[in-house]
């Protein structure tokens, strides 16, 4: 039985040629028009895209020594959820909900409270 020949690797050249969107999970939609809002639009950008920052999730910190402007990660407990009101039905994708709440961790026992969308 003989072996399955195997193609040849794309070159830089041919890589730069081929639009993202002839990926199968990007497509010629959404995905791509987002894709092209960092610059990418084909396959040697998609190879050769780093990101600029990034947040060092294996790092934890209380509450109490996270500071405004500096992402951290925080591990703690939801205390409260004050609402929403009752039939209320909404999508909130990375963002927290609009209505006041309340959360803590024990290690400093803070809390930090939010209201409302903030600005």
């Amino acid at each position: 039985m003989a072996e399955p020949k195997l193609k040849p690797p794309l070159t830089m050249a041919e890589l730069a040629a081929k639009p993202i969107s002839e990926l199968k999970s990007v497509g010629a939609g959404k995905r791509a028009e987002n894709f092209a809002k960092f610059g990418i639009t084909n396959l040697v950008e998609l190879l050769t895209h780093y990101p600029r920052r990034w947040i060092d999730r294996t790092r934890e910190a209380p509450i109490a020594d996270a500071a405004e402007g500096v992402d951290v990660l925080v591990i703690g407990e939801l205390r409260s959820v004050n609402g929403p009101p009752p039939g209320h039905v909404a999508v909130h994708r990375g963002s927290p909900p609009p209505w006041p709440t309340t959360a803590g961790d024990c290690r400093s026992c803070s809390s930090i409270s939010r209201t409302g969308p903030s600005s």
